[in-house]
């Protein structure tokens, strides 16, 4: 991790389409026997970005932007909002200093929100709403299969609890 982003610094980088190597991983391997230490790790690799960034992150804003990349959390309405605040003050500090292309941080950040929301989904509705009236939506679209299911998820969630289901309208007379 503190490799890539450091090369990162240094020059473009991506991710290539298909799986160049593979590893296995086994209970005496470093990620599992010190979990403990690659985790507390890779939090000071993030903080440190964060600070090179120009943001000095409270103990909570680090766990929720480690959430933001892992979802790790128990998502609840309230874990969302957090999120959204996050993301945001991340954008508007991006657009405060322009280490990044706007367009291009815009573009990640509003993915990332489609991807916590939909991680939400078990929420209901109220999850749907949100992330449509949040302007962090506004510099990505996701595919109409991927709005159907994220939306599926939320009607789901929203019937298990006793919701009314907005019925369709037909058009004919019957």
């Amino acid at each position: 991790y503190k490799f890539a982003t450091t090369m990162a610094r240094l020059g473009q980088i991506g991710n290539l389409p298909k799986a160049l190597v593979r590893y296995r991983q086994h209970a005496t391997s470093l990620t599992h026997s010190r979990q403990m230490l690659m985790t507390e790790r890779v939090e000071g690799i993030v903080n440190e970005q964060l600070e090179e960034f120009g943001i000095r992150p409270s103990k909570r804003e680090l766990e929720i932007h480690q959430h933001v990349g892992r979802l790790l959390l128990q998502s609840s309405e309230g874990l969302l909002s957090e999120c959204e605040n996050w993301l945001q003050k991340l954008s508007n500090h991006n657009d405060l200093v322009q280490r990044f292309d706007h367009q291009s941080f815009r573009k990640i950040i509003s993915k990332e929100w489609f991807e916590l929301c939909k991680h939400g989904a078990p929420a209901g509705l109220a999850t749907w709403h949100h992330y449509w009236r949040s302007n962090l939506s506004d510099a990505w679209r996701p595919s109409i299969w991927q709005c159907l299911k994220f939306l599926v998820m939320c009607l789901l969630k929203h019937r298990r609890e006793g919701g009314d289901v907005p019925k369709v309208q037909s058009t004919q007379e019957s």
